[in-house]
């Protein structure tokens, strides 16, 4: 072969994919979450009709178990969509890390002003630092997660 020659090889190859290897695992963590999601609906219903019974209901303790119930579906939407699709990288992906950021930074602030908070010991204006940290990483994250999917659709439009 010249020095400008070059070879094209057009046999099809299998295309191997991230999450073919770990079927098993996003299986285990879905079949975890799915529970979760049940009680994040079930729950509040629950303690309504509690409410109505006069039972007496603590609003910070039920609004950070339905916070936790919210984030676990959440997640469990996302393992459910890297289950279905060969990508490594999805907007769906995205969105959910996106939305639990949003939740938990928003908890940060709604919390401190719910009867019956204890302060954490670390507050920064009025809000709880132990949920807003968290909740501001896991944006970052998901901005992050937009760059890879953005340079997953790249990739894959050069091949």
């Amino acid at each position: 072969m010249g020095k400008n020659d070059f070879r094209v090889d057009t046999t099809s190859s299998e295309k191997k994919t991230f999450f073919k290897k770990k079927q098993t695992l996003l299986g285990l963590a879905f079949l975890l979450t799915v529970p979760q999601m049940f009680s994040a609906v079930i729950l509040p219903i629950q303690w309504l009709l509690g409410a109505r019974h006069g039972v007496v209901l603590n609003v910070t303790s039920i609004a950070s178990q339905e916070l936790y119930f919210l984030v676990m579906t959440i997640a469990g939407i996302s393992v459910l969509k890297m289950m279905l699709s060969d990508k490594t990288f999805s907007k769906t992906l995205v969105q959910c890390t996106r939305l639990e950021g949003y939740l938990i930074a928003v908890a940060s602030v709604i919390f401190p002003i719910l009867p019956g908070y204890q302060a954490s010991g670390s507050t920064f204006f009025f809000c709880d630092t132990v949920l807003l940290l968290p909740g501001v990483l896991l944006i970052i994250m998901a901005e992050l997660l937009k760059e890879a999917v953005a340079m997953q659709k790249e990739l894959n439009e050069v091949l």
